[in-house]
């Protein structure tokens, strides 16, 4: 089963510090955990194609299960067989978290209770057997995922074809024509990505240009042809040559319109010459490309702070939050109280440097409801 998702950059959050003395139950919501959530989304959603029998009571029989399991301290074990919806989605959700660095059983536990209150919640707003699975095919869609069905024994192959692939063995370059000639090949484009990335960091971006360059001219596939112009970009960038970034990040925009990456790195490269108002331009893109990309928000709003134009920023921060407000289903909620606090606190800080301070005031009282009951208790003792 292969999913893939357009590369983006999620917002960064700093986790609020625990109270002396005290040990605050986990936020299985925060930006830490996220990414195992989506990852047990996407594994449900991978199960339910393979499987388009499946209902909305077989995933939630499959989630407590899971949930009992993991929180003995156990990791879930779904056995060699892959028939039946049961294993299958076990198979699937386990399959996606080894993509990912280990969490402990309980922390796994943790973030399968979020996606089955999701669950449970989209089954009966929803109604109807799938409603919960229906749903979830809509959300994966707008995120950009494609699931393509095959055969068990089609994957079981796949699957055993990348162990025999050892990336950390094979020059960039071996790399990559294993990726023109294979290209579906799983995590042959993030293997090429990562390494290419460490050459750039290493001081040695041309190297890494000039054979992005050389591939582009023996493959017409627009996929991997965007991938390489935005590696290619991305070494020019770290190289300080920021024009060719930008060309670079054009091209892939002409290849894939809706590359987000590249609007983000466009944007970079344009702030680096001094030219802000290009940059907003190409953030606003990325929010037109993917939306959930809020990150962009973020970037628009302290780019219009440091333009001085404070009413620019100020409507910013409220159409994240508006955004925010807008949006359902699990990983806008999941997403929700750490970012509605920094959004928040943006707004804060900008209404207060307008003069506003009853307003700002007013915006706190609001952020101390976004945040963990004992972080909140914290912050009230020290003011």
């Amino acid at each position: 089963m292969g999913s893939k998702k357009r590369k983006h950059k999620p917002a960064q959050h700093r986790p609020p510090a625990a109270p002396k003395g005290r040990q605050p139950a986990k936020d299985y919501r925060s930006p830490k955990y996220i990414q195992y959530i989506f990852r047990a989304e996407v594994g449900i959603h991978e199960s339910a194609v393979m499987d388009p029998t499946m209902s909305d009571a077989a995933v939630l029989r499959t989630l407590r299960t899971m949930i009992q399991q993991l929180r003995g301290g156990r990791p879930f074990t779904h056995g060699e067989e892959r028939e039946g919806s049961d294993n299958l989605t076990a198979w699937r959700i386990t399959k996606n978290w080894e993509l990912l660095p280990p969490l402990p059983p309980s922390d796994l536990a943790g973030c399968l209770n979020e996606v089955l209150k999701s669950a449970q919640t989209r089954s009966e707003m929803h109604g109807g057997r799938r409603g919960y699975l229906e749903y979830l095919a809509g959300f994966m869609r707008r995120a950009g995922v494609t699931v393509q069905k095959i055969s068990p024994a089609d994957l079981q192959a796949a699957d055993e074809l990348v162990e025999d692939v050892d990336f950390a063995a094979m020059s960039l370059a071996e790399i990559g024509e294993l990726w023109l000639d294979e290209p579906e090949l799983w995590d042959v484009d993030v293997a090429f990505e990562n390494r290419a990335d460490k050459m750039s960091r290493q001081g040695r971006g041309q190297e890494v240009i000039t054979l992005c360059l050389r591939l582009l001219k023996q493959t017409a596939d627009s996929d991997i042809r965007a991938d390489l112009y935005h590696i290619a970009g991305k070494a020019y960038h770290q190289m300080g040559n920021y024009q060719q970034a930008v060309a670079m990040q054009q091209a892939v925009v002409a290849e894939e319109p809706a590359y987000a990456a590249a609007f983000d790195a466009l944007a970079l490269a344009y702030r680096a010459m001094n030219q802000p108002r290009e940059a907003i331009a190409a953030w606003e893109q990325e929010l037109e490309a993917v939306t959930e990309n809020v990150h962009a928000y973020q970037d628009i709003a302290e780019t219009y702070r440091q333009m001085g134009e404070l009413a620019a920023e100020e409507a910013t921060w409220r159409r994240w939050l508006q955004f925010r407000q807008a949006r359902v289903g699990l990983i806008g909620r999941l997403l929700g109280r750490g970012q509605d606090s920094e959004a928040l606190a943006g707004l804060a800080d900008c209404l207060r440097r307008q003069g506003r301070e009853k307003e700002a005031q007013a915006i706190e009282q609001r952020i101390r409801r976004t945040l963990p009951e004992s972080q909140a208790d914290r912050d009230g003792s020290e003011t």
